[in-house]
């Protein structure tokens, strides 16, 4: 995923640099233009800029957001997402729609509370016991989009907001990968990416059941509390401790209550098929099924909004046909696993076990339903989830 930057001061400094050490490259770096600083005054960059030039990644400091020329700047280095943090200026919607993913945010508050500038040293100043940081979407209204992700970060009584805020910069720049629509199909290597936390599930590419999860946290980071956990996190669970519970200290601390033994079971059979087979195999015959799908596609005029570079795309390719949904419906009740998004269109996702003969024949028949508009509205229908 291709990232744009837009931050200034030291704040931003610890997620820019782990951005700069992902696997996700970073097209440019919007900052503020350079200004006196320090008890001389004098001109000099800011950390966020002195740190991009030190990479070699592009800077522009516009001095107006509105200015054409900086959306044209923007369209040019195609950005999939963009990551603000501290950077100082509303960005424009203008601006806002050109990632293809939006534009998320990384705000030192716990929000809703002290939204705007200025939100450590508000804090400490209140006197609040606790603080954190907040991901969220940017929207048109200031620290209004919707929240991802908080972390929180106890304020001690005697604690100077520069404290504060240096552990807050680095809280903020801890990076989780959502794995859930690649593990299984898109190797993965979490020490290589320098990931401190991954996610997932077994249900799709993994071949399991509902009811299981896995989460990743490096090893060598510092101890980090969950906020919600279940009694098999308690290094004592059998003692039934009513006090506080003193956390294990190994990864089982992120536990929650009694799992779903069945669903751990159901799993295995499916995650020892895919060590077999190798995701190495899996990812080459994806590349070549969807390369494929999107091919048909065009062939057959059938708009799809997915990425033609493989390496932006994962295991599932979205078509959209005239009639989308009840193309789906009339496909399903012919026995082809697909399903339906509004505004997206009917979702396909071949895995190993399939074939490009299969891929021939599902595009095929979708393009004789929309032909012939033979939707089969009174077949029934099992309603798979892929």
């Amino acid at each position: 995923m291709v990232v744009v930057f837009f931050g200034t001061p030291q704040f931003a400094v610890p997620t820019l640099s782990h951005l700069l050490a992902s696997r996700h490259p970073v097209c440019g770096v919007v900052t503020q233009p350079d200004r006196p600083r320090g008890r001389g005054q004098k001109v000099s960059d800011a950390p966020v800029k002195a740190l991009a030039v030190e990479r070699g990644v592009r800077v522009i400091q516009p001095e107006r957001l509105k200015d054409p020329a900086i959306g044209d700047t923007l369209r040019a280095w195609d950005p999939d997402i963009g990551v603000v943090v501290a950077y100082g200026r509303l960005i424009p919607d203008r601006l806002l729609e050109i990632p293809r993913q939006g534009m998320i945010n990384v705000h030192a508050s716990l929000l809703p509370k002290y939204r705007g500038a200025a939100p450590v040293h508000r804090a400490v100043i209140a006197g609040e016991a606790v603080t954190g940081v907040t991901v969220m979407r940017v929207a048109t209204q200031l620290d209004s989009g919707d929240m991802f992700a908080r972390a929180t970060r106890a304020i001690d009584a005697d604690e100077t907001s520069e404290a504060v805020e240096r552990d807050l910069s680095e809280l903020g720049a801890r990076v989780l990968l959502d794995g859930y629509q690649s593990a299984g199909i898109i190797p993965v290597d979490v020490t290589a990416l320098g990931v401190d936390f991954f996610v997932g599930g077994c249900l799709k590419w993994l071949c399991g059941g509902p009811g299981t999860a896995f989460l990743y946290t490096r090893p060598d980071m510092p101890a980090v509390q969950p906020r919600y956990t279940g009694w098999f996190s308690h290094r004592s669970p059998f003692a039934f401790d009513i006090g506080v519970p003193e956390p294990r200290g190994d990864a089982m601390r992120m536990m929650n209550g009694t799992p779903s033994i069945p669903a751990f079971y159901a799993a295995i059979p499916g995650l020892d098929i895919i060590r077999a087979v190798g995701v190495s195999r899996i990812r080459a015959a994806s590349v070549e099924m969807t390369a494929r799908v999107l091919a048909l596609a065009d062939q057959y005029g059938f708009p799809s909004m997915a990425s033609r570079n493989p390496d932006r795309l994962a295991g599932t390719v979205a078509v959209n046909p005239p009639d989308a949904l009840a193309v789906s419906r009339a496909l399903k009740a012919r026995d082809f696993v697909v399903d339906y998004r509004p505004g997206v269109g009917i979702r396909v996702s071949p895995h190993f076990y399939n074939t490009v003969d299969e891929i021939d024949r599902l595009m095929a028949e979708m393009a004789s339903i929309v032909r012939e508009k033979t939707y089969d509205t009174a077949a029934p229908t099992r309603s798979v989830v892929t």
